[in-house]
Order: structure tokens, then C-alpha cells, then sequence
């Protein structure tokens, strides 16, 4: 009787224990379950001709492979969860299928394994900035037959969700959700305009297949794209985050201010009161869009070590009223991405603000500081591997956001390929390089004249200013003679200084043979309106 009653506790105990064990697997993560980022999922694009790193998290000590056609790769998860191989060099092509498959030491066969399919080998690219990468081909106008056209397979698109982080993030969110899709007429509406017509001309010119990811975010600053160690390490750029631990607790009067400036625009705007005020900066509290290092943590981080063949970029808009800080700010943006890949000196190409009749921004003299945020991104060229689509003839100068992308993404490919493939192409407008005075007027001389330069304009030359000791600048006459464009003014017979297309909303016509615009600049040195400014 005894031996029943201490056998039916015994049992009752150790049912006790199998539901406990239940309830405590229900509530802990299985962290011997295999996982992907979701940079590796279906209809991926790897890069042809090289290693690939593949990365994820299992179980740790576990052995995890990788098995594609007749390679076969595995390597050890380490203790933190977290494994990483790299797959072997493969030519462009595809589809093919990958099983990725974790087994623990004591195990015979896998204990779990994931199949990823219609894999392609081509060529991948980054695609950042603020809004006018991350504008979509469904909020464009009169693209009907590009979207009718938009069905290549070969073409696979991953856009990364905004979103911010304090900290370095390991991963994004809807890891266990096929990130990459085909490129259709559906997909493609969802998709960077930028970005795909990038992606759709390199196709067309390398014949091979593209992926291309999408990380971006409308409004965004530079600083929030670039580790914040990397911030501090400038003399320019520490004063951004200087002030980081204060920023929380600044927060709600912060949140005040801003909601105020947001009601007050918004009545003037439906009051139809010319000049409305204009739109207040983000806020910069943890957790938002504009906090340094918060944009790479959340949207950067997790891609690294994906293969990229390079980054196309479109931003600046947000930083121009600290355009003289953006010359030390973008340079060091693009060497931080470039050491933390470990790819060396990838190709990065970028887009230089086109023309639009601001009234946000400063005005003296006759400009505000789109002119001198321009004159940053060209002074980046500077930096190895990096190429500019000059897009001053393109824009709109009642909308930031111009609806001509396809032109923005034709000039970004056709500095990838001559940068990044080696192709014998024009890649560029005219670029200043040097000038000389010849009595009074003077001589301007440029690189990437291609035959030769020409006038976008029967009129003749425009965009050109003249000024002397006085510094006061005034419209010159401009004329090519060969490959120099001379200037010069009536009432100016000893000229210092020319600039060239230097208003936020220049009418300007410099171009070269293959009919790509020069890049607005200036031959003085002068202090700009933006300098000294160095925070928000």
C-alpha cells in the first residue's frame, strides 16, 4: 500500500517536472535553432568571382555547413551563438539551391537545416541616403512603361526597415522572413527609383544579374550613418556628440519645441501664408531618426560582411546647413564603411545635390548653402574609388524631390562602370581643375572634357559670375574657346575670383561632349555661409 501511495507521488512529481520543462521551453528561446539573417534567404544575389561570408547563429560548439552544387563548406559556431563561413568563389549565374544545416557533436545527422533557393551570382550594391533614394518608383510620374518593363528575374531587390538603434545591431527585424524579391512591376513600385534604374542599366551593360539593397531613410543627416567612435575621433565632428548623454533627458522640452514649430507650420500653410515656417529639424533624443550612430547601428551594422561590389549614395539635403562641416563629415562616413567591411576600398558613388529653390536656408550674397554642400561632395572625390553624378540639370526647382530618377540612376551606373568594371567610358561632366588671368578676364581649364565642352544652350554659356578685389560677384559673359572657357565682365578689369553655377537653384549649361554637366564650383577660397557651424 505504501510502495502505491510513494509510487503515485513519485509520479505525480516527475509530471510536475515535465510540465515545468514544458512551460520553461515554451518561455526561453531554442538556442540550438538555426537562424538566418535576412540578407541570406531566397532569390538572393551573392557576388560572382569571389568568397562570400555567410553568417548566422546556432547552437555554440555546434558544426554548421553550407552545401551549393558541389561545394561543401562548414566551420564551428562559437560560444557567443554566432557562426560565420565563407563559400568559395563562384562565376555569374544561377539559380541555384543552398542548404545550410547546423549538427551537434554528438548527433549522427543534422539537427536542424535550412534550404535557400533560386540563388543568382552577380553583382550586389548598397543603395543609402534620405529621401530621395529612398523614393519609390510608385511615387513617380509617367513611368507606366517602365513598370510594364520592370519583369527581369535577373534583378532582386531587399529593402532594409528604417529603423534606429543606440547600440550595433547583429540583425534586422523579419529575420525568419524572406528578405529578397524578384524584380516585377509589383515589387518594383515598392522599390528605391534610384536604386532600380542603377540596378536596371548595369544589368543591361554587364549582362549579368544585380542585386541591389535599399537602406534608407527621408531626412536623414550624415552623422547618423557613421559609428559615433568614428564621430568622436575629428576635431570637426566631436561637437555632434558631445552632447549625446544629455540628449534623453533634454528630450521632452526638445519634443515641445518641436511639436510647436510643426502646429505653427502646418495653420500657416492651411492659412496659405506665403513663406510658411520651415519644416523643423528631426530630433535627435535616442531612439530617433537623426541620434548619431543610430541609423548605422539599426541599418548598417546588420549587413556587414554581406559582399558588396560598392555603394551608391543620395543625401546631403539634411547637412547643408553645416556644409562646411560635410567636407571632414562625408570623407569620414565613407572611410568608416569602407574599414568595417574589410573590402578595402570599395567603389562609392554619389549623387550631388541638384538645383531647387530652397527657402529654408541661408541666403548672402545671392546664395544659400546648397552651393557650398556641393562643393563638399565634389571635394570628396578626393578619396579613392569615387565617382559623382552631377544632377544641378535635373531637378526640380519647386520639389526636393525631382521626379527624373531615371537620369540620377543612368549617371550613377555609368560611374560604376567605369570605376568599379574598368569600362572605357565618360563617366563625369567637366570638373574644375585649374584657371589662369589673361588681362581681364580669365581662363578656366577642366578634366572630363570627353571631345570637348559644348553649351546645353543656343544662347551661349550661363551659370558663370565674375568678381573683383571688392568680392562682389556679378553675371559674366562666358565663351569656350577649345577646351577652356573664357569669363569676363565689362565694368571688372581686375577679376580675382569665378564661380560657376553657385546658387541653390542655378541656371547653368556647361557640358561635355558625351552630355554630362559640370559640376558647379568656385576658384576662391572665401568664407561660406555655413562655416563654423558644426551641431544641429
Amino acid at each position: 500500500m505504501r510502495r502505491r501511495v510513494r509510487g503515485g507521488f513519485q509520479n505525480f512529481f516527475l509530471l510536475l517536472l515535465s510540465v515545468s520543462a514544458f512551460l520553461s521551453a515554451l518561455s526561453c528561446p531554442a538556442m540550438a535553432e538555426l537562424r538566418l539573417p535576412a540578407l541570406i534567404s531566397d532569390n538572393m544575389v551573392l557576388m560572382r568571382n569571389r568568397g562570400n561570408t555567410l553568417w548566422g547563429w546556432a547552437e555554440p560548439g555546434e558544426t554548421v555547413s553550407a552545401a551549393l552544387d558541389s561545394l561543401h563548406v562548414e566551420t564551428e559556431c562559437g560560444p557567443d551563438g554566432r557562426w560565420s563561413l565563407v563559400l568559395p568563389a563562384m562565376e555569374a549565374g544561377g539559380p541555384y539551391t543552398m542548404t545550410i544545416a547546423a549538427t551537434d557533436s554528438i548527433a549522427t545527422a543534422s539537427a536542424d537545416s535550412v534550404t535557400v533557393g533560386n540563388i543568382l551570382f552577380g553583382e550586389v550594391w548598397l543603395c543609402s541616403g534620405q529621401s530621395n533614394m529612398q523614393w519609390r518608383m510608385g511615387q513617380l510620374k509617367d513611368i507606366e512603361l517602365d513598370l510594364e518593363s520592370a519583369d527581369i528575374p535577373e534583378i532582386r531587390m531587399l529593402t532594409v526597415p528604417r529603423q534606429t538603434a543606440v547600440t550595433p545591431q547583429d540583425s534586422i527585424p523579419g529575420e525568419s522572413k524572406p528578405g529578397w524579391v524578384i524584380s516585377n512591376p509589383d515589387t518594383v513600385k515598392m522599390f528605391s527609383a534610384v536604386a532600380y534604374y542603377f540596378g536596371r542599366e548595369l544589368h543591361e551593360r554587364l549582362r549579368v544579374p544585380v542585386g541591389l539593397i535599399s537602406s534608407s531613410w527621408g531626412g536623414s543627416v550624415a552623422e547618423a550613418w557613421t559609428r559615433v567612435e568614428t564621430l568622436r575621433s575629428y576635431h570637426d565632428l566631436a561637437p555632434i556628440v558631445s552632447n549625446l548623454d544629455s540628449l534623453a533627458s533634454e528630450f521632452p522640452e526638445h519634443k515641445r519645441l518641436y511639436d510647436e514649430r510643426v502646429a505653427a507650420r502646418k495653420k500657416a500653410i492651411q492659412d496659405s501664408i506665403p513663406n510658411p515656417p520651415p519644416a523643423p529639424r528631426g530630433l535627435r533624443d535616442p531612439g530617433t531618426r537623426d541620434y548619431p550612430g543610430g541609423l548605422y547601428n539599426a541599418m548598417i551594422n546588420p549587413l556587414i560582411p554581406y559582399g558588396i561590389a560598392g555603394a551608391i549614395w543620395y543625401q546631403g539635403e539634411s547637412n547643408s546647413d553645416r556644409a562646411i562641416q560635410y567636407r571632414t563629415l562625408f570623407p569620414a562616413m565613407i572611410r568608416d564603411w569602407r574599414e568595417v567591411w574589410g573590402q578595402g576600398d570599395f567603389p562609392f558613388l554619389f549623387v550631388q545635390l541638384a538645383n531647387w529653390d530652397t527657402v529654408i536656408h541661408p541666403v548672402e550674397g545671392g546664395w544659400g548653402s546648397w552651393p557650398e554642400l556641393r562643393e563638399a561632395q565634389l571635394m570628396t572625390l578626393k578619396l579613392p574609388n569615387t565617382g559623382m553624378a552631377v544632377t544641378v540639370d535635373i531637378g526640380d526647382s519647386s520639389n526636393i524631390h525631382p521626379n527624373n530618377k531615371w537620369d540620377v540612376g543612368r549617371r550613377l551606373a555609368i560611374n560604376a562602370l567605369a570605376i568599379a568594371y574598368g569600362r572605357t567610358v565618360t563617366h563625369s561632366g567637366p570638373i574644375f581643375s585649374a584657371y589662369y588671368r589673361n588681362g581681364s578676364s580669365v581662363r578656366l581649364r577642366f578634366r572630363h572634357v570627353a571631345e570637348g565642352l559644348v553649351s546645353g544652350d543656343l544662347d551661349g554659356l550661363k551659370g558663370f559670375t565674375i568678381a573683383g578685389r571688392d568680392r562682389v560677384f556679378l553675371p559674366a559673359e562666358a565663351h569656350i574657346e577649345g577646351s577652356e572657357v573664357v569669363v569676363s565682365h565689362p565694368d571688372i578689369s581686375d577679376p580675382v575670383a569665378v564661380r560657376y553655377g553657385w546658387e541653390d537653384n542655378p541656371s547653368c549649361n556647361l557640358y561635355n561632349s558625351a552630355g554630362l554637366p559640370a559640376s558647379p564650383f568656385r576658384t576662391d577660397e572665401w568664407p561660406g555661409v555655413t562655416e563654423g557651424k558644426l551641431v544641429p
